[in-house]
């Protein structure tokens, strides 16, 4: 699987950086969205919260890959 991602050009050169650091970016604005209460509001203990955050991130990476 990782063979195929070296074929990626990215501007870092690495492609497996490259998506850790838009997972970050995803995470931040997700955090941010959450802290603001400008999206859904998570209503729970914070360990929820922040798994919500993280699924959130994911799955909006996930999703633009794919549509890209």
């Amino acid at each position: 699987m990782f063979e195929k991602l070296k074929n990626i050009k990215t501007p870092h050169g690495n492609p497996v950086k490259h998506l850790c650091n838009l997972f970050g970016y995803f995470l931040a604005a997700s955090l941010v969205v959450v802290f603001f209460g400008l999206g859904v509001k998570v209503v729970g203990w914070s360990w929820l919260a922040g798994a919500a955050v993280g699924v959130t991130a994911a799955i909006a990476l996930v999703g633009g890959i794919f549509v890209t």
